[in-house]
């Protein structure tokens, strides 16, 4: 089978394609030594923290009866997002609970993240119409070192990475077929990705509005499909937004967290950013377990409080954007570096080694292949992120959701220039009689 014909699905890629096997396995293996060789012995050196931000401590109390709470007798927590929540919960209701750092977790993530190889693969196969480009692409992030070293921590990226990943292939797949099933199919992964880091919240319209700009969709069907995509997201979600309507009395987009990251948004300093907002949590989980409320009352009262001060969060934010504009573009200048892992002068010279060649083809290839391919959905995913980023508070790590594409693009871009460049030696090497020429397997 050539490198260029229309691509099968997974289970037959699978199959057919030995190379694709060797990069997944290659991903688990690199993970797995990472997780429980590497990581043991220098995480401590790097005060990297095997659990964060606390989803361990909620999937606990869950699993032991006392509700998404930070601490057993407390409001119901409004702060964390549910989705990674529950994949832990779940982890340790089918294997037991962690005793360590995360060794059910350490196993689970690099399994998830050769599922997401897979999709990169299956998304490249389809959208150029190459397995190469797939082949590449999976094995430049079965190599990347900004994912491998998350795939050791209690921490959402490599969940919400995987589930973005399989949302876009859906879409993909809807505006080149038009088929009901993908449209459902991306909006229940949507609302899961969403319920694991809410930054894709407002991804919706957009979305949306590429359905109905798909050229290979008829007209009619567009809108149709178009609205199927709307209904599947709203109801992935509708019954956590149920929930915080019920805890707090007013709708809670998913968390009540954005009001903060808006208002440090405007920071110009972001190396503090991530511990500035996790003291923020971490002092108000120490004041409400020194003042637990004693009725059912006072947790609803409490938590109609929190979500007022929220919403006073998200005003105040605006009115500083509005009220000096000069400062905002200052910040977000400084946040763009961040974002593609140029912001930390002592991991710099490391990043740019990865990120240049990275983003430098994939630069190439939006310009190359815009005529020929339709990457306008990658291109609304990137820049989405930016925008919501230019907003909020960047570390280097909230780029990560989007490299799976911006990978896929640098490859289309180089595997053209690497053509060229072993074009030469190819033709200078002797055919053996007898043998046919190579394909582009």
């Amino acid at each position: 089978m050539s490198g260029t014909e229309t691509p099968d699905g997974w289970l037959c890629a699978l199959r057919r394609d030995r190379f694709l096997r060797r990069i997944l396995v290659l991903a688990v293996a690199i993970r797995l030594v990472y997780s429980f060789a590497v990581f043991p012995a220098i995480g401590e050196r790097l005060h990297w923290k095997g659990v964060d931000d606390g989803y361990d401590e909620i999937a606990r109390h869950l699993i032991g009866g006392h509700g998404f709470v930070d601490r057993p007798g407390d409001i119901p927590n409004l702060v964390t997002p549910p989705g990674y929540v529950f994949f832990l919960a779940a982890l340790y209701r089918v294997f037991g609970e962690e005793v360590g750092e995360g060794v059910r977790v350490r196993i689970a993530q690099p399994l998830l993240d050769a599922g997401t190889c897979l999709l990169i693969y299956l998304i490249g196969s389809r959208l150029f119409r190459n397995r190469r480009v797939g082949r590449v692409a999976s094995l430049v992030w079965a190599l990347y070192p900004q994912v491998v070293v998350y795939n050791a921590r209690v921490a959402p990226e490599i969940l919400f990475i995987f589930l973005l990943t399989a949302m876009m292939y859906a879409f993909i797949r809807l505006r080149e077929e038009g088929r009901l099933r993908d449209a459902i199919a991306a909006g229940v992964l949507w609302g899961l990705a969403v319920l694991v880091k809410e930054k894709v919240l407002f991804l919706p319209p957009v979305l949306f509005l590429l359905v109905l700009a798909a050229r290979a969709i008829p007209r009619p069907r567009r809108a149709v499909l178009a609205l199927l995509l709307l209904a599947s997201m709203g109801l992935a979600t509708a019954p956590w937004a149920l929930r915080g309507y019920a805890v707090a009395g007013t709708f809670v987009p998913i968390t009540l967290r954005s009001g903060r990251a808006l208002n440090q948004g405007m920071n110009e300093d972001f190396s503090g950013a991530d511990e500035s907002m996790m003291r923020y949590f971490e002092e108000g989980r120490e004041r409400r377990w020194r003042e637990l409320p004693a009725t059912e009352e006072e947790r609803a009262a409490r938590a109609r409080k929190s979500a007022r001060e929220e919403n006073a969060l998200v005003g105040k934010a605006f009115d500083r954007i509005a009220g000096d504009p000069v400062a905002f573009v200052k910040a977000f200048l400084v946040k763009l570096g961040a974002f593609w892992y140029f912001g930390q002068p002592k991991v710099v010279a490391g990043n740019l080694v990865v990120q240049l060649p990275i983003l430098s083809f994939a630069v190439v290839g939006y310009v190359r292949g815009w005529r020929r391919r339709d990457l306008s959905s990658f291109l609304a995913l990137t820049l989405y992120f930016l925008i919501i980023h230019a907003l909020t508070i960047v570390r280097m790590r909230y780029s990560l959701p989007i490299m799976p594409e911006t990978i896929l693009v640098a490859s289309s871009a180089a595997l053209p220039l690497f053509d060229r460049l072993a074009a030469p030696r190819a033709a200078a090497r002797p055919v053996q009689s007898g043998r046919p020429p190579a394909d582009s397997r």
